[in-house]
Order: C-alpha cells, then sequence, then structure tokens
C-alpha cells in the first residue's frame, strides 16, 4: 500500500514540481494537456486505478478550458494529494466532493 509521502514523491519526480498537502490539482501543475493526459495514464498504470467516473473535461483537461472558463464561468473540480491518497486506497476514481 502506498502512503501520502511515496505518492508526493512520485507526483514531484514526474512534474518536476515541488507537490505539497496544498497543491490543488490539476491547476498548480500547469502542465499541458498531453503532460496531463501523459500523468494521469502513468498514476492509472502504476498504481492500478480504475478510472471508471472519471470525466476529464470536469476537472478542465481541454485545449479550450482558458476560453471556455471566459465564456461559461464555468468552475472545475479540484482536489489535493490526500484525495489522491483516497483513490489510491480505494484503487477507483472517487469524485472529489
Amino acid at each position: 500500500m502506498v502512503d501520502e509521502e511515496e505518492l508526493r514523491l512520485w507526483l514531484s519526480k514526474s512534474t518536476g514540481l515541488d507537490i505539497n498537502e496544498q497543491t490543488i490539482f490539476f491547476d498548480d501543475l500547469r502542465l499541458t494537456e498531453d503532460d496531463l493526459e501523459i500523468l494521469i495514464n502513468d498514476f492509472i498504470t502504476i498504481y492500478d486505478i480504475d478510472m471508471t467516473g472519471f470525466d476529464a473535461r470536469d476537472y478542465g483537461i481541454s485545449g479550450a478550458r482558458f476560453f471556455e472558463s471566459l465564456i461559461r464561468k464555468r468552475n472545475y473540480k479540484t482536489f489535493k494529494l490526500k484525495h489522491l491518497c483516497e483513490v489510491v486506497k480505494a484503487k477507483r476514481w472517487i469524485v472529489p466532493g
């Protein structure tokens, strides 16, 4: 079973950023859509996560995010490291509440 520190270190190494308990996913990552896709796919593979129910559009992972947010004033879902730890423990995506 993975602990929070192990997951934090993996995410920091994978993103090149200092991930901590206050990091807001995916806003604080400043990654391109392609890099986010790689990160998510690696997360799924390494931690064997069932991502049924995960919709990338709910988290603003789309090429039109900036313009869509201006036009529709859409609020995207966010989460922190603790939520990802819960996902890893459950082995399935949990929609943040």
